[in-house]
């Protein structure tokens, strides 16, 4: 039996050092599901964690472009996918991140390896279990040019010509953000040529979400902010910054780069700087459990239970012993 192991959860809430406990259980490889560690050179904020002296080994795909860096970081018997693929410029997606993983993933199983998909991206994690239908469409890059130059009133217009439906359901925040207007409307643009949804198929999937009390993982978060502080968060933005105009919208806007950005144009102070931040972690979280609760799938561990190692541990090893 083809088997897929998904390890998810709200930020700070452990996973990945659960992965890595799991990986020296079971022949494994861990696949990252998070949108801002595909990033090169977003590492210290992203809290990427990458083996202490590691190298990157580089694998060809020739399915996938060029633009993408395809390979692996190694851990004791363990190889971290899914993390430095692209450069910061680049605008990667769902789209992006369904046709790198799924032959990570099917080398994996080929191998004979576990593929342990790692990360709090709910997005990326429903387009590999379910498919996401706007995750089959690429970015159109001249469609994005020319609507680039419109107004809101003119994308309204557009949007409600090609796709009704969709301006209708779109709440006030999206109706009057540009870059959702666009992307819904390259979406319509695209629906009739939409190919069979990209996702794992055949493969039989174990989804476990690591929990704890909210204070709680308010408290994991905020003290993760603080380190990553002292380990060099301001010089990594600094770094980014001197690219600033050329880097992507998820760069941009990413959690940790977005308020380090706003401090590094002199538009908050840095104690402000923190508090948004940690602010924003804590609304991440928030969305990530909401996402989680909804789906009935999930095998919940709260990981301030004692024993909570151990009964996640037994959930994985009875499910993967099972033919």
């Amino acid at each position: 039996m083809r088997k897929v192991l998904i390890v998810t959860g709200p930020t700070a809430s452990g996973k990945t050092n659960f992965s890595i406990h799991i990986s020296d259980l079971l022949q494994s490889s861990i696949v990252s599901a998070d949108s801002i560690q595909v990033y090169k050179n977003l590492d210290i904020i992203s809290g990427k964690d990458v083996p202490s002296g590691s190298k990157f080994e580089s694998h060809s795909f020739p399915q996938l472009s060029s633009k993408f860096s395809l390979g692996y970081y190694s851990f004791a018997t363990t190889q971290l996918w899914m993390v430095d693929v692209v450069e910061p410029t680049y605008s990667f997606n769902v789209y992006d991140y369904v046709s790198c993983s799924i032959p990570v993933i099917e080398q994996s199983i080929t191998e004979k390896k576990l593929p342990i998909v790692v990360g709090g991206s709910g997005l990326y994690i429903r387009a590999l279990l379910d498919g996401v239908e706007t995750s089959v469409i690429a970015p159109n890059a001249r469609l994005r040019h020319e609507l680039a130059e419109k107004s809101l009133e003119e994308l309204h217009v557009i949007l409600k010509k090609s796709h009704p439906e969709k301006l209708k359901s779109m709440n006030d925040s999206d109706s009057k953000n540009k870059r959702r207007l666009i992307r819904a409307i390259e979406i319509a643009d695209a629906k009739p040529f939409l190919s069979p949804l990209n996702r794992l198929n055949d493969v039989d999937i174990l989804l476990i979400a690591l929990t704890a009390p909210r204070e709680v993982i308010k408290k994991r978060v905020d003290e993760r902010v603080d380190t990553r502080l002292k380990e060099g968060a301001l010089d990594e933005a600094k770094a980014l910054f001197e690219d600033y105009e050329n880097l992507s919208p998820q760069v941009k806007n990413a959690n940790g780069y977005k308020q380090m950005f706003a401090y590094l144009k002199n538009e908050t102070s840095e104690l402000e700087l923190i508090d948004t931040w940690k602010r924003s972690e804590h609304y991440n979280a928030k969305k990530q459990m909401t996402w989680l609760k909804k789906d009935s799938r999930v095998q919940w561990f709260d990981i301030t239970e004692a024993d909570f190692e151990k009964k996640a541990e037994k959930t994985i090893l009875d499910w993967y012993s099972k033919k």
